[in-house]
């Protein structure tokens, strides 16, 4: 059996390492719409300016390329600060959790208390989708929209991560490494 708390902090990290560092979406959806600004003033230009000189392409392109850079940081800053309010928002109320955690042969046995109340599942390995890590936190996700966060600051840690990985049926499981991700 193992012991460790989650507070507040924990379930606002796992939630941003979820929408950014893990999702692809994040990712691709900034960079099309950093494209399709590009795109929109290069051809605003187009339509403005007297393509007929030698030094007006170039020009407009160079410019171009320059809104798209301010256009990408410009996004990805106020997405971050999106995500962030709402992630602060959704866990505002939380308290600080104990957790117990206990591996079966067959699954893991999860005990939550806080202060208020008290709680046990049982939960199947093959429920385990994915088992995701950072240099911090060791993220368990299952089918159904639940998750263990195990901070890293355990000692036991490695041994958690290798009866996971252990008992988890490995055709179901998809093991994510992000030792670098950090929110900044």
């Amino acid at each position: 059996m193992y012991e460790f708390s989650v507070n507040k902090k924990d379930y606002i990290n796992y939630y941003l390492f979820q929408n950014t560092a893990a999702n692809k979406a994040y990712k691709r959806n900034l960079i099309l719409s950093t494209l399709f600004i590009g795109f929109v003033t290069l051809g605003l230009s187009f339509l403005n300016g007297d393509t007929t000189q030698k030094n007006y392409i170039p020009a407009a392109i160079v410019l171009d390329l320059l809104l798209m850079i301010i256009a990408y940081f410009f996004l990805r800053y106020f997405d971050k600060k999106r995500l962030l309010n709402f992630a602060l928002k959704s866990y505002e109320g939380l308290k600080e959790q104990d957790i117990q955690i206990n591996f079966t042969p067959a699954s893991i046995n999860l005990t939550v208390k806080d202060s208020s109340s008290f709680s046990k599942s049982e939960i199947k390995y093959g429920e385990i989708i994915q088992i995701a890590e950072t240099k911090n936190y060791l993220f368990i996700c299952f089918k159904s929209p639940k998750v263990i966060i195990i901070p890293k600051k355990i000692k036991e840690i490695e041994v958690i991560k290798n009866e996971l990985l252990e008992k988890t049926p490995p055709h179901d499981l998809k093991f994510v490494t992000k030792q670098n991700w950090v929110w900044k």
